[in-house]
């Protein structure tokens, strides 16, 4: 009876060990905007970047970009507006106000695959900007995923999935909430039907026919754009702050036939609102709240294993201080090896949240928060940084 406990704690003893984290960590903390190499240890803080409030960096490392410190109360605002987004190109000694944006103020960003546009929300519209040319566009959709290639980029409308082709600009309407067929045909067919039929609606229910009562996620393509993934509820409605019950779903892309993840089941909060599928195509990272009161809308963020449709928890529980407290997500990003996941957020006692407040909730700090890097296979934490928001991860 011994022998195959020794041979089977060898195995386990013999598989090797995940390498330590590497690349570059943008973050914002209490010096302002700062950019941390992981293997080294150091830390750089950027010029101009106190106080920032968004960061990010382009995937190859050329420029970094931000929204620094607040500027002067506008005349009929009640609170601080910010100034121009700023732009320091590599070695980050120098900043200057982002070419052709001008006052327009980013609080979302998307970098394509290849690093060569910088997808924008602003205060005023959706556009992209091209580093190489200062250039700034104004879109009438707002680009959501890419291809590694940049060959594919998917989005979602209000009532529909879409892909388009980047070179010709077709589009390919691949889900509509107004045909939803084939959906209940993949919740009625999955291969585990049972963790799913919350979702499966009888036929000609009014609550599916109406498009108010469906929701969905972005889209995120896979790296090699041989599948789509989307979350939805399949028309079950939602509360009155946004809590419904999901599930996540998978197009083939060469046939176009949906499917649902039904291993995973039935998830249940608000709509993901970071979605994105690892670069190796192996995972995919997805961050949801769920409210409770005024005070509590705690967060998780899950990994999803594409192959095992096995998941796992990689913030509330994980991070230190998360343990039974509410929570604010700042971010959650993937490591450029899709090793890792590397996510932001703010613990606080909800109960005591609320009797405090005064009218206002009271500003969180970059200090108070807490940045923990977790390995994306397993869910254990491997480094903890203390506060650091506005991640973005490069080589």
């Amino acid at each position: 009876m011994s022998a195959p406990r020794i041979l089977f704690a060898s195995l386990v003893f013999a598989a090797p060990a995940l390498a330590a984290p590497n690349g570059k960590l943008g973050f914002i903390g209490a010096k302002g905007t700062q950019i941390l190499n992981l293997q080294s240890g150091v830390v750089r803080a950027l010029p101009q970047g106190t106080k920032a409030t968004l960061l990010t960096l382009s995937p190859k490392g050329t420029a970094v970009y931000f929204v620094p410190v607040l500027g002067a109360k506008a005349k009929d605002e009640q609170s601080d507006v910010p100034t121009n987004a700023m732009e320091s190109l590599r070695p980050y000694s120098r900043v200057r106000p982002m070419p052709s944006l001008g006052t327009q103020i980013p609080y979302w960003y998307y970098w394509n695959s290849q690093g060569t546009s910088l997808y924008l929300s602003t205060d005023k519209a959706w556009g992209v900007f091209t580093p190489q040319t200062g250039r700034y566009t104004t879109l009438k959709i707002r680009q959501q995923s890419f291809d590694a290639r940049d060959r594919k980029m998917a989005y979602s409308t209000e009532n529909q999935i879409i892909v388009r082709d980047v070179a010709s600009g077709r589009n390919h309407v691949l889900f509509d909430i107004r045909k939803s067929k084939p959906m209940f045909a993949a919740l009625r067919t999955a291969k585990y039907p049972q963790k799913v039929k919350e979702l499966v609606s009888p036929q000609n229910d009014p609550m599916v026919k109406d498009p108010h009562n469906w929701l969905m996620s972005d889209p995120a393509l896979n790296p090699d754009g041989s599948r789509l993934y989307f979350a939805c509820n399949a028309g079950t409605d939602s509360g009155a702050a946004g809590n419904t019950s999901f599930a996540l779903f998978a197009v083939n892309l060469k046939t176009n036939k949906i499917s649902v993840l039904s291993q995973l089941g039935i998830l249940f909060g608000r709509m993901p609102h970071i979605f994105r599928v690892s670069s190796d195509g192996k995972r995919l990272l997805l961050a949801s709240s769920v409210h409770d009161s005024a005070a509590d809308n705690s967060s998780f963020v899950e990994v999803v294993d594409l192959l095992t449709q096995n998941s796992r928890e990689v913030f509330m529980g994980v991070l230190p201080g998360s343990k039974d407290k509410a929570n604010f997500l700042n971010s959650a990003v993937w490591s450029p090896d899709s090793k890792y996941i590397a996510v932001s957020g703010y613990f606080y006692d909800a109960q005591k949240m609320m009797q405090n407040y005064s009218g206002n909730w009271p500003e969180v700090k970059p200090s108070q928060y807490t940045t923990g890097i977790v390995d994306a296979r397993t869910g254990r934490l491997i480094k903890t940084i203390k506060g650091a928001t506005s991640l973005s991860w490069i080589k």
